[in-house]
């Protein structure tokens, strides 16, 4: 079988991206793990307070639901795994070199942990997170108080 030549690698590491001051990413990134965040929905958070997301959505009144959680950071090293890795390699040999690749690679216990903590660490410090899972998520029925202290407070 003809095998391409594999790319060369590039000289230099690709330069990082440029963030800027207070764009989602960093925003996001810097939110403290124990605030809450609102939403209408249960699914985006996008309120930093239960008065943010009353002004934003002015139609709320006594006796909708709406929804308070905390951010936190989720852990990302388990999102590539060493098994998966170690199929990648068998079927990219399957692929190329058919059943005479068969039953390889055979990567015991041992070698599969190694890699496991490999990858985790390399994604933990060449991926940071700026995104956040939300916990404790509960749904909040909004008060007569709730509204009126949003609007004592926008007057």
């Amino acid at each position: 079988m003809n095998r391409k030549p594999d790319p060369e690698p590039p000289e230099q590491p690709p330069a990082e991206p440029d963030v800027e001051a207070g764009s989602e990413a960093e925003s996001a990134a810097q939110i403290p793990p124990d605030r809450e965040l609102w939403s209408l929905d249960g699914h985006y958070f996008n309120a930093g307070s239960l008065r943010d997301l009353l002004e934003t959505f002015a139609d709320l009144d006594v006796g909708d639901v709406v929804f308070v959680a905390r951010p936190a950071r989720p852990q990302v090293g388990h999102y590539l795994p060493a098994h998966a890795i170690v199929q990648q390699l068998a079927e990219q040999a399957s692929d190329e070199c058919g059943e005479a690749a068969e039953g390889w690679p055979q990567v015991g216990p041992e070698a599969l942990f190694e890699l496991d903590r490999f990858l985790q660490s390399w994604i933990v410090r060449h991926c940071p997170v700026h995104f956040w899972n939300m916990t404790d998520v509960r749904e909040h029925l909004l008060t007569r108080e709730d509204i009126a202290r949003s609007r004592r407070r926008a007057d």
